[in-house]
């Protein structure tokens, strides 16, 4: 094991900000003093350029849990432009853009050693109290559509549980070999009700779109819907790309909400949900054999639709609906590997 770098003394903290790809747009005066950069020379770059070296920080992932989260916080070895070394806290915050887009990123930049004292100490008030202010700042939305999603779906399926294991018990009373039906009904109800809660437990957890990846993510999503809404489910999916985690994002995104318009609205008996993958970009498509609807008319999720097309168009790709009356519908999205 490397020993650490040497430590040298830093103003406490700095401010920058970066667009959504996580390239920095500007920082405070502070930012010149803590890093020896000048917002100037880093405006453009990457904020991978205050990493300071593979022991320090993941700000790459950092940044997607952050787009995911609304706010994270990292921390680890940084070089300064002299080329000194200190160890930072990170606390990295998502600005809302429009809908559920993100506008860029707030970085608040902390000099830890005088707090920590080494980079194993426990005790750090002052990274502790921004993390929470950052967390009570984030856009709730998302908690609330999940709770929603809790009401709307899994304790329906717990209560006709309950109503499944009552007439099994009376069955069972009085005439033992009819009590198999409502049996078989409640197995067939807690299957899907174990799959909705993993399709929101992921919710809960998004970061683990960073963990296990975009095809996982979809496979969960597509099981979800098989065995909530009596669909069957058909899914191509590639091996996991490399993609840029704010693409993954975005598609990820856009399957949910795909699927919970068929879900809601479809009345579909097919749904067919494919990944590819070329040199430049990755293909997601979506389609069902359900009532369809006209594009041009307003339509039950065209408010989804919106934030969908909003969501590709911020990193640079492009989405394609079709539908007809009595036809179906198809989404198709190309996206670009690195936006």
């Amino acid at each position: 094991m490397s020993a650490s770098p040497t430590i040298t003394t830093a103003p406490t903290c700095a401010l920058l900000e970066t667009d959504p790809s996580g390239r920095i747009t500007g920082g405070n005066a502070a930012l010149s003093t803590l890093t020896g950069y000048h917002p100037g020379e880093l405006r453009g770059r990457h904020i991978s350029r205050l990493r300071g070296d593979p022991g320090g920080p993941e700000l790459e992932r950092g940044l997607a849990r952050a787009a995911l989260h609304g706010a994270e916080r990292v921390e680890g070895w940084h070089v300064r432009k002299d080329g000194s070394w200190f160890w930072a806290g990170w606390v990295i915050v998502a600005r809302p853009g429009a809908g559920s887009a993100r506008d860029g990123f707030s970085v608040v930049i902390h000099d830890l050693t005088a707090v920590s004292g080494d980079r194993d100490s426990k005790r750090k008030p002052s990274r502790t109290n921004l993390w929470a202010t950052a967390r009570d700042n984030v856009d709730s939305e998302e908690r609330r559509r999940l709770a929603r999603e809790l009401h709307d779906s899994i304790s329906q399926v717990l209560y006709s549980v309950g109503l499944g294991a009552r007439t099994a018990r009376q069955l069972l009373e009085r005439s033992p070999q009819e009590a198999y039906e409502p049996i078989d009904y409640i197995l067939q109800l807690t299957e899907t009700g174990l799959a909705e809660m993993r399709a929101v437990i992921f919710e809960l957890r998004p970061d683990a779109l960073v963990e296990e990846g975009l095809v996982a993510a979809l496979s969960k999503q597509t099981a979800a819907l098989r065995t909530g809404h009596d669909v069957i489910t058909h899914h191509h999916l590639c091996a996991e790309p490399a993609a840029a985690m704010e693409v993954k994002v975005a598609l990820y995104r856009v399957s949910q909400e795909a699927l919970q318009n068929i879900a809601r609205h479809a009345r579909a008996r097919n749904v067919t949900v494919r990944l590819a993958q070329s040199p430049d970009e990755l293909l997601l498509e979506i389609t069902d054999d359900g009532v369809g609807f006209d594009p041009a008319q307003p339509f039950p999720g065209h408010l989804g639709l919106a934030s969908m097309r909003k969501r590709i168009a911020d990193i640079g790709g492009v989405l394609d609906l079709a539908s007809a009356p009595g036809h179906g519908t198809r989404i198709k999205v190309r996206a670009p590997r690195w936006p």
